[in-house]
Formats: structure tokens, sequence, C-alpha cells
């Protein structure tokens, strides 16, 4: 999982970059009042439902359609507001799809992502068919799980610490080469990812109380590896299963960056503009389908 948002899992590695580009969001105003249509209705209990967890509904709308248009029954489950009894013995759904983000908390939406784990478990245990479930929440959550997990498939990646008090950073990277960079355990597109060049530099961060190691107090100092000739690419694998791939151009020390926010051709273009955030032509991050 991802704390961006995907592309629909049926476009494949040729397709045109501007094939892959989300639909147009919401307006503030309009996205205030947005909610599926299906959420209003009352469910058929005699029919299976599924149920869908998650906390932006601009990014999952053509998922919606998509269901709609198969006539296949589900509800949604935001999870602003959502509550759950943790002594029932049957659930709401037989299937649930958990499509919550982490970085929900850069929405203000903190507890949520807390909120999320005790509710996954709880469904598990329950007998439910949960999609994305606590193990796998338990991985996106974490950026220390994300490198354990590396290390398990012997998979190489950049050295870092993990590291829970802003104190004792200095220390941990004492062997780790410079340039260096912070990150919140619990990230978001990058949110919050600080680089330092020297370990004098880190150490009057952490002397000016300037280290923010996020929304639960943990976090990684990690070496910094800048993108090979300013690209990196992105490639999401289901069952191993290649779903699809794309290259994005960058300018090589970037340390927010949002795959599914590149709205420009390699040519500089701007793609499908209404699909993209407002501020996304402000920066020069430039994409194009890729085959691995």
């Amino acid at each position: 999982m991802s704390p961006c948002p995907r592309w629909s899992p049926h476009v494949g590695s040729n397709a045109r970059f501007q094939d892959l580009q989300r639909p147009p969001l919401l307006r503030r105003e309009e996205a205030a009042f947005f909610v599926p249509r299906h959420f209003e209705a009352p469910m058929n209990r005699t029919t299976p439902t599924m149920g869908i967890l998650h906390e932006h509904p601009d990014w999952f709308r053509p998922l919606f359609a998509e269901l709609d248009r198969r006539g296949l029954p589900w509800e949604a489950v935001p999870a602003a507001g959502h509550s759950f009894d943790p002594g029932e013995t049957t659930a709401p759904h037989p299937l649930v799809l958990n499509r919550m983000s982490p970085s929900a908390w850069l929405r203000g939406g903190a507890s949520q992502v807390f909120h999320t784990t005790p509710y996954l478990e709880h469904l598990e245990g329950l007998g439910v068919q949960v999609i994305n479930g606590s193990r796998a929440w338990g991985i996106e959550t974490s950026k220390a799980a994300q490198l354990s997990l590396l290390r398990s498939l012997g998979l190489p990646f950049p050295r870092a610490r993990a590291v829970h008090d802003p104190d004792t950073i200095p220390h941990a990277a004492r062997d780790l080469r410079f340039p260096v960079v912070v990150k919140p355990n619990v990230g978001g597109s990058g949110a919050g990812v600080v680089r330092f060049e020297t370990p004098e530099e880190l150490a009057a961060a952490v002397l000016a109380g300037s280290i923010d190691l996020g929304i639960d107090g943990t976090g990684l100092v990690q070496e910094f590896i800048p993108a090979r000739d300013g690209r990196i690419v992105r490639v999401e694998v289901l069952n191993g299963r290649v779903l699809y791939a794309i290259r994005i151009y960058t300018s090589g020390d970037e340390l927010t960056l949002c795959p599914a926010d590149v709205c420009r051709g390699v040519d500089g273009a701007e793609r499908q503009r209404p699909a993209c955030p407002p501020d996304a032509p402000a920066n020069d991050h430039r994409g194009e389908a890729y085959t691995p």
C-alpha cells in the first residue's frame, strides 16, 4: 500500500500517460457534501455487501462508479466519525476493502489512522474477509516495518536507524553516510521528511527542537540517495502480477512527492488539468508510462 491514491488497477503499462490520471477532483465545498449514493440507501441484509473503508471520497470515485456499473452491492464506510461495537458478534459486511491512507493526518485525520488498526483487527476476529487487513495496514503505517519487510525479502534499501527520541538521533546517525533524511514513521507523500547535509546540521536541528517525528512520535534517520538521472519508477504489483508502472522525472532532490499528483507529460504539457490537484502545475514533475 501507499499513502498516495492508486490509478485504476486495470490500466496496463502500455497505457498513455494521460490515461493514468485520476478523475476530476471535487471542489472543497462540493467534497463536504459528497456522499456516495449507496451510503444513504438502506442495506439489503440478504445480499452480501462489501464495505469500503476510506477517508477521501475523491480518490475512489472511479472505484465506486465501476462497482455501480457492474451492479455490485457496496456501502461506503467513511473513517471520519466512524465507531464500532467491540462486543458485537456479527459484522455489517462479510467483505471489507480497507482504503484508508496514512496521509489522513495531513487532512486532520490523525485519529482515524490509529482507529483503523483495532477496527480491522475486530473485523478479522469476526471472520470478515478484509482486503488490506491489519497486517498490511501495520506495514503501511510504519516505515520501520517496511524496511524490515524489504530485508526479509532480500531487497536493498538505504541504511537507516529507527528512533523515538529526537535527542538520540545524532548518536543513531553516527555510522550513516551523510546527507541523511529524518522521516516520520507514519508518512504520506513524503510529508515531514527533512534532509540534513552534515552531522553538525543535524545536531543543530535537534538542539533547536525542530525535529518532528510525526503523529506517533517515532521515525527513521536514513541515508539519502538522490534519484538516478532525476528519475524514479513506481511499480504496483498484485499477487505477483504487475498492474502498471510509471517513470517520474524530478529534480533528483525531491522529498515530497506523490506520483498520483504528476500532471505533466515528459514534454512538459499539462495532462487533463481537472484531474490534478490545484497546486500540481506549480512543480516540475513529469511522467510517462513505463514497462519494467
